[in-house]
């Protein structure tokens, strides 16, 4: 897959300060674990590259499904491109999406943009798009090197929320004969763009909500999570039924989605669960932790075990849960939009001008498979970082 992309290897350095918008840090390291009565450090990942100079930091990644590596866009002052690490020969080579003087001004992956991957078939879209400007996908086969810009029409049938912005593509996800479904800001529909006819279609949200999340089944039933409101985090997930309409299922509150090998993953406030093509739900099964940042929270790896983001790294459940954390960032204090955890009434913000140091936390991980662990960290890191299949 990689040789089809553009040949010239990019020389990985150091980043520019483009894309660095809150990364929010966190308050304390994670206490030693325990074997038997012997406090043991939890161990670091480790740095398998640096992210490519003159790009902003990347907030999204795929992990590769085909072999050993990652996927990740990111954005220079005048293109986008799609990053690929192969793992396997050290090589970081590159397609270009998206080339143009205003790219800086009309296309952004910071915070909220949106990523996706199923086999060749990739999709990148912007979270703050220009002003008055249709919402769009990048759309790129990354084995023939071809890429196409998806004009979204909109596929709400409700009302846009008081300050809400119709032009935000907040959701999308690639089915396996590569359907694209994506989920506008506060429009209360998913759209459907079927490269195979060239046409759209829509699927209404039930209840009048939007879709803060989506994704395919293997087998490319769609599961969407569901904010009722329009405002805040998903409270409700749904699944795609035939005919081209959706059903809320009853008891399965949360969101943040993440397909599986039988089905999606769904982080609720009791645990993760798993949806079913058939609609049936699992008993909350590995506990997920109350504030997490990470687009997939919970992913699983290609042997079948969970890797969960916390606060300050991954827990790997399996016989034992097995935890690592993730290099801390110094910054300014003044980047520290939150007091210590335990300290809300008595924390002051710490002079803008001093040097703090803030423990890592995962922005978007996932497995590729090679059973490795690729993870993007919060603050001024400029580095992916990796849990090789042999440290777990």
């Amino acid at each position: 897959m990689v040789s089809a992309l553009v040949l010239a290897a990019v020389i990985a350095a150091g980043l520019t300060g483009l894309g660095l918008s809150h990364r929010l840090p966190q308050a304390t390291l994670p206490a030693p674990r325990t074997v038997g009565t012997v406090p043991v450090t939890v161990p670091l990942t480790s740095t398998a590259f640096s992210f490519p100079a003159g790009y902003g930091l990347p907030h999204d990644l795929v992990a590769d499904q085909a072999g050993a590596g990652v996927w990740f866009p990111a954005e220079s002052a005048g293109e986008v491109r799609l990053f690929h690490w192969d793992a396997t020969s050290g090589a970081l080579t590159s397609l270009l999406l998206l080339s143009s003087p205003t790219v800086a001004t009309t296309f952004y992956l910071g915070e909220g943009s949106v990523f996706a991957m199923q086999g060749r078939w990739a999709v990148v879209g912007t979270s703050t798009p220009a002003a008055g400007a249709a919402p769009i996908l990048l759309d790129a086969d990354t084995v023939s090197g071809t890429v196409q810009t998806l004009s979204l029409p909109d596929p709400g049938t409700g009302t846009m929320a008081a300050g809400a912005d119709p032009h935000t593509v907040q959701a999308a996800a690639i089915a396996a004969d590569g359907r694209v479904a994506y989920a506008l800001t506060a429009e209360s529909g998913v759209g459907i763009w079927n490269p195979a006819s060239g046409t759209y279609s829509s699927i209404p949200v039930p209840g009048g909500g939007d879709a803060d999340d989506l994704a395919f089944a293997p087998d490319g039933t769609l599961v969407m999570a569901v904010d009722g409101n329009g405002f805040g985090a998903p409270d409700e997930v749904a699944i795609a039924t035939t005919g081209g309409t959706a059903t809320l299922l009853g008891g399965v509150g949360g969101g943040l989605l993440s397909p599986d090998a039988d089905g999606v993953l769904v982080r609720t406030s009791s645990g993760v669960r798993q949806v079913f093509p058939s609609g049936a739900v699992t008993a909350p099964s590995v506990a997920a932790p109350g504030t997490v940042y990470a687009d997939d929270p919970v992913v699983e790896t290609a042997s079948g075990r969970y890797v969960v983001a916390t606060d300050t790294g991954v827990d790997i459940e399996g016989t034992t849960t097995e935890r690592f954390r993730l290099p801390t960032s110094v910054q300014t204090c003044g980047f520290s939009y939150f007091p210590p955890a335990g300290n809300v009434l008595g924390w002051t913000p710490p002079p803008a001008s001093a040097s703090c140091t803030f423990p890592g936390f995962p922005i978007s991980l996932g497995a590729d498979a090679a059973d490795n662990i690729w993870i993007i960290a919060s603050g001024d890191n400029q580095d992916m970082q990796l849990i090789p299949a042999r440290a777990y």
